[in-house]
């Protein structure tokens, strides 16, 4: 019919009753089907409403493992304030400071104050816009799908049926049992392995807190890693900078240089080791300017 635009053969003719048994049993398989995929699909939401509820009870099991040691300030918890309103409004000041420190963070890259972020989108607009206003996104796009949808819904997919899914048997009982505790053992095993890493975070944030207090003085700050600050730090009038300019030095007093000879090293807050904790032992780096404010 593709090729010769009509048909190979004349029409077959059809008695009436014709192949009313391989129909009969084809509905009837096709009926026990839909009602085994049924009672699969009740078994299975069961199934998942108990998985949920064993869930949850392993995640309360868990608990929390966070690794914040900074200082909290207050009442010792909501529990312990006697404001009656800190209830309801306490967790809504959480959400508006992490509000008002994504504006914040939002401002500073908008003005440059975070100028590594703000140049990192800057030369990923400027590349867009070049790869936008060159590559004919529309033509490939049109031609991609194309392709796609002749290679996946063409007639030669019955060639997949007929070789591949028809073979396709369904899972007995037996197997579909065996998978479900497979499933439910390999979960266990997962619940296991989380509440002991768990257990070792909250000992090791526990020893690490008190370990700092111990050697640092009982206050903990947390240092953002991004600019949140509500106020720009701008230089007075009276401050100066001044260029670092690195002088060439014989290989004899670069070699002491590097050593570390007449070097003070201020040692850091940074703790290395699991069982007693030590103050870690790093470098300093290079100065770029010398700044006097």
């Amino acid at each position: 019919m593709i090729i010769l635009g009509k048909a190979n053969s004349t029409p077959e003719n059809i008695k009436p009753y014709e192949n009313v048994e391989a129909a009969a049993s084809f509905h009837k398989t096709w009926e026990k089907r839909i009602v085994d995929a049924e009672k699969l699909v009740e078994r299975r939401r069961q199934q998942a409403v108990a998985d949920q509820e064993e869930w949850e009870r392993e995640i309360e099991e868990i608990g929390e493992a966070g690794t914040d040691i900074s200082t909290k300030v207050g009442g010792g918890g909501i529990g312990a304030s006697i404001d009656p309103l800190k209830l309801i409004l306490f967790p809504i000041q959480q959400y508006l400071s992490i509000a008002c420190n994504i504006l914040r963070f939002v401002k500073n890259v908008v003005i440059w104050e975070e100028y590594y972020i703000a140049a990192l989108i800057c030369i990923a607009s400027v590349v867009s816009a070049i790869a936008f206003a060159f590559v004919p996104w529309f033509f490939l796009i049109q031609w991609t799908s194309r392709i796609v949808v002749w290679l996946l819904f063409g007639p030669w997919m019955k060639l997949v049926d007929v070789f591949y899914i028809s073979k396709l048997k369904p899972l007995t009982k037996a197997e579909l049992n065996a998978q479900e505790a497979q499933t439910r053992q390999e979960r266990k095993d997962r619940t296991a392995d989380a509440a002991l890493r768990a257990k070792i975070t909250r000992e090791d944030t526990t020893k690490l807190k008190a370990m700092r207090k111990h050697m640092f003085g009982k206050f903990i700050f947390k240092v953002p890693i991004l600019k949140v600050d509500r106020f720009r730090d701008i230089p007075l009038p009276s401050s100066s900078a001044t260029p670092y300019i690195e002088s060439s030095l014989p290989l004899s007093e670069l070699a002491m240089k590097e050593a570390g000879k007449n070097r003070t090293r201020v040692t850091g807050q940074l703790l290395t080791g699991r069982m007693i904790p030590k103050v870690c032992q790093t470098g300093m780096g290079r100065a770029l300017a010398i700044v006097d404010i």
